[in-house]
């Protein structure tokens, strides 16, 4: 819920993530497609610029990912009983009046208009069912010394055949 002042409480389970994060700022941007506003820890930022760094300096490509993602970007501190004041914009592009739902996506969450979120996630579950989709574990061994080498687990989306 939302108060009168405009705060919301962030849940403990992410406040602990982003207290371990070592990271007292949370990042908010609106998501790009969705009526949601993304949720991210300074770490998620960190990597999302340096992969807006991979592209050519001045290309139109890059302008225009900076624009819309972090032109919009705004970092907040939690106050000390744990809530946030979210700027309007972020609200109204999320169609979040006085109710939010707060999502955990693995290394970022998402804030909804709770009506919104269930309506995606009933689109999200029968795209996902009618297209067959389903992770599955690929095995893949890092670069590292030949004596010791460290394999790793990552999940990648497939197709059901």
């Amino acid at each position: 819920r939302i108060d009168k002042k405009g705060r919301v409480s962030v849940p403990a389970s992410f406040r602990a993530a982003l207290e371990a994060s070592g990271s007292p700022v949370l990042y908010v941007t609106p998501h790009h497609e969705l009526p949601a506003i993304d949720g991210n820890s300074q770490a998620w930022m960190e990597q999302l610029v340096a992969r807006l760094d991979e592209l050519p300096m001045f290309s139109r490509e890059r302008s225009n990912l900076e624009h819309t993602i972090l032109g919009k970007t705004r970092d907040l501190t939690l106050d000390p009983e744990g809530r946030i004041s979210l700027p309007k914009p972020l609200l109204e592009k999320a169609g979040i009046e006085d109710q939010v739902a707060f999502v955990g996506l693995g290394r970022y969450f998402q804030i909804w208009n709770p009506e919104a979120l269930e309506a995606h996630r009933r689109e999200a579950e029968q795209a996902t069912i009618a297209g067959g989709l389903t992770l599955r574990s690929v095995a893949t061994v890092s670069s590292g010394s030949e004596s010791t080498p460290r394999k790793k687990t990552r999940m990648i989306l497939s197709r059901l055949s």
